[in-house]
């Protein structure tokens, strides 16, 4: 089979879409699929062909606008028997929903009204959209992918997509990094931030600290002091620590939130750390929330985040309807630090979700298409391909 694999950026330490590509290429090549990657930057990587997308980057608009025009002019001189596309643009076969829906986001981040609508009226957010709503239409792409049931409901909603267009695919995660065995390094990690090891740890991870609910947590936490349970947060990710760290001492709590910035050594931490919390506003599946699992941590986070869907409530974690609720998700911090056999729980809940069974289910998707013998016109100029 020869695929074509669009990213914008084939690079794992780049964030989580963009690792999740990496992965998928790689497994693909080891099952003998013939991968040609479009993509404007990259690492190189045995056993991968690459191509070379130019976009502008000084303006936000035209970047949206060059990645596709230029993309589809190179997939127009060429021949695969299935596109794959986890930037948005069409047409193409399959498109994986790995970042969400931008309307949802868009809400989400803008709960008031008038603000949302100035939003809207941006060109580039205007852009996004009506891409997104081409998209998802029949003669655009064959089948979509998404991570969560979240988020499929919400294309049938939004979009009107035809259920049987859907294919749910969870998130896996390497096992081999991520698993109890992180418990080793309970005892370097907290030295490093002087954390005591008696010390009750929330560990929370995030690059937007705005969408992920980190104003929550800190108000979650001060609730707990104010009942006299204090317990110490450990917070990493590039997001602006600056007024997180103001509000921490507004609060009252300022010597029990730690800032640790961007680590590339997250396995570390989760085995550092007793419980991990997400109290997020929307994501299609946070794939922190199934490392922590795997590295031994129960979690809470919402219904918000399509990870909440492999939460068993007060087994392996707890999910909490309302992440503006502090008072419910200080509730669910103490009861869950008072709780025995989570952490195992979770570890033995998230060994279904590998990378490999991920890959298995996307390839027999991949199959049922080309094995569908269906051709089908591509990018408006009359050439088709099986």
């Amino acid at each position: 089979m020869k695929i074509a694999l669009v990213v914008k950026e084939h690079v794992e330490s780049k964030g989580g879409l963009e690792r999740y590509a990496v992965n998928l290429s790689r497994s693909f090549a080891r099952k003998g699929v013939e991968v040609h990657v479009y993509a404007n930057r990259w690492d190189e990587e045995e056993g991968l062909i690459f191509h070379y997308v130019p976009y502008t980057r000084w303006n936000s608009i035209l970047k949206v606008i060059t990645f596709p025009r230029n993309l589809k002019k190179h997939l127009s001189r060429a021949s695969f028997d299935l596109v794959y596309g986890l930037t948005p643009f069409y047409p193409l076969d399959i498109y994986r929903v790995g970042e969400g829906l931008h309307t949802d986001v868009l809400r989400e981040r803008f709960p008031n009204p008038l603000r949302r609508f100035t939003r809207y009226l941006n060109p580039k957010h205007l852009l996004i959209l009506r891409t997104e709503r081409n998209l998802f239409k029949p003669e655009n792409s064959r089948r979509i992918i998404t991570n969560s049931k979240m988020v499929k409901k919400r294309l049938v909603e939004r979009y009107e997509v035809a259920p049987e267009r859907i294919r749910v695919i969870y998130n896996g995660c390497d096992q081999s990094r991520f698993n109890l065995a992180s418990k080793v390094h309970r005892a370097d990690i907290r030295l490093h931030h002087g954390i005591s090891e008696s010390e009750p740890l929330i560990l929370f991870s995030g690059n937007d600290f705005k969408r992920k609910g980190l104003s929550h947590l800190l108000k979650a936490l001060s609730v707990l002091k104010q009942k006299g349970t204090f317990v110490k947060l450990l917070v990493t990710g590039a997001g602006k620590a600056a007024p997180y760290k103001k509000m921490a001492t507004k609060l009252g709590i300022k010597g029990q939130v730690l800032f640790a910035g961007s680590v590339s050594d997250m396995e570390r931490y989760y085995g550092a750390a007793d419980i991990f919390v997400l109290p997020t506003l929307y994501d299609p599946f946070s794939n922190v929330c199934l490392e922590a699992m795997a590295s031994g941590l129960p979690v809470i986070t919402t219904t918000k985040n399509g990870a909440s869907e492999i939460i068993t409530e007060g087994v392996d974690g707890f999910v909490i309807g309302d992440p503006l609720n502090t008072l419910i998700l200080a509730d669910r911090i103490e009861t869950l630090f008072e709780m025995e056999g989570a952490g195992e729980a979770a570890a033995e809940k998230a060994a279904a979700y590998t990378i490999e069974s991920n890959v298995s289910a996307t390839l027999d998707l991949c199959n049922e298409l080309t094995d569908s013998r269906k051709v089908v016109p591509l990018f408006g100029n009359g050439r088709t391909r099986r």
